[in-house]
């Protein structure tokens, strides 16, 4: 399978800043080693067509990391455009893993929004 640990730290630090594979805990970087294999199908998740994007008619919570990679704010300027979402919440001090980066930021962020209104 080649190298599995340096692939994932290349994939983890593009996603979350570099050194983030280093600064992750033994027993969690040997859980996402454990289930790396779950990354490769044969049959990616399906795409989500403009169309189908403008009959979006319920609320969308969009989240990115203060530190995400540029890509991921790109999408959601892109869905804005398509629909009827809200700014999308920005969780500081945090990349792509912004649930265990800044789990108080992140709590508040979905809290907030699954509250009745």
């Amino acid at each position: 399978m080649g190298d599995v640990e340096g692939g994932m730290a290349r994939y983890i630090n593009s996603l979350s800043g570099p050194g983030s594979w280093e600064s992750i805990p033994a027993r969690r970087q040997k859980e996402f080693l454990q289930n790396v294999s779950t990354a490769f199908v044969d049959d990616p998740a399906p795409l989500t067509t403009d169309g189908e994007l403008r009959k979006f008619n319920f609320p969308v919570l969009m989240l990115t990391g203060e530190k995400s990679p540029p890509a991921y704010g790109f999408l959601m300027t892109e869905m804005r455009k398509r629909g009827d979402f809200k700014t999308p919440v920005i969780i500081p001090n945090a990349a792509h893993g912004m649930f265990s980066q800044n789990p108080k930021a992140f709590n508040e962020a979905v809290l907030g929004f699954t509250e009745p209104r």
